[in-house]
């Protein structure tokens, strides 16, 4: 994340000064559910449960892999909103985790004149979906359906080579952390170059609101349920699909 602004001084500009990025301190809000899968129905949470081959007794489960946690207040992006509860730190302390649903954001900075400010943009890498509000007012979304919202809103799915685990489908699973090639974060992360309205900064504190979306997992996914899965997860879940990058 960066917000580079070109500020107006007398007849010259000066160079373009950066006033957010993600070593900035953010506040943040997680709401977390089941991993959705979109299959040929529509997109249906998936069932994290180990079954017998049999199809019936459950072997292995989370019995809190089902349960949501509380999505933002309603008004969770305008300027005066008390945020003093949420999580605070740099945008990269969000929480990495498949059961992220809804990621939202709120960092300040402060204008002494916006008449001068010029030329504002947002740069910003996500897995899903991004929303962008500047104080309260939505102002661009991207891999998103326009207008849409609400609790079963999900991002623009991914193409099905985006799912695969380190060593293929067939390959042994390992029990360290799996980095991703460049050619894995080339298929998984999506990038948006965001022109900000001068006309919608205040004086004093604004507030850039970022909300990001999952994006649903693949039907191959639980086409391959089972086969690349860990002792506690019947699935391989190759990345998290609801990311701030």
């Amino acid at each position: 994340v960066s917000l580079p602004a070109a500020v107006a001084q007398g007849d010259a500009n000066r160079p373009g000064v950066v006033v957010l990025d993600t070593t900035g301190f953010w506040r943040m809000h997680h709401t977390l559910r089941p991993p959705v899968i979109q299959l040929d129905s529509g997109p249906q949470p998936m069932d994290l449960r180990w079954h017998h081959p049999s199809g019936g007794r459950v072997l292995k489960t989370f019995r809190w892999a089902s349960r949501e946690t509380p999505p933002p207040p309603k008004d969770w992006a305008q300027v005066r909103f008390d945020d003093s509860t949420w999580l605070r730190g740099p945008a990269r302390m969000s929480c990495l985790t498949p059961f992220l649903s809804r990621l939202c954001m709120r960092g300040r900075f402060r204008v002494t004149d916006p008449s001068r400010v010029k030329n504002l943009r947002l740069g910003v890498s996500y897995r899903g979906g991004v929303i962008v509000y500047l104080n309260g007012k939505e102002v661009a979304r991207h891999d998103l359906p326009r207008g849409a919202a609400g609790k079963g809103l999900v991002a623009k799915g991914y193409a099905p080579e985006a799912f695969t685990p380190m060593n293929g489908w067939n390959g042994k699973r390992s029990r360290y952390l799996q980095l991703e090639t460049e050619a894995d974060i080339a298929l998984r992360r999506r990038s948006a170059d965001i022109p900000i309205p001068s006309g919608l900064l205040r004086r004093g504190v604004n507030v850039l609101g970022l909300e990001i979306i999952r994006a649903p997992y693949h039907k191959v996914v639980e086409e391959k349920k089972g086969k690349r899965g860990s002792r506690y997860c019947p699935y391989a879940l190759a990345f998290n699909t609801c990311q701030i990058d």
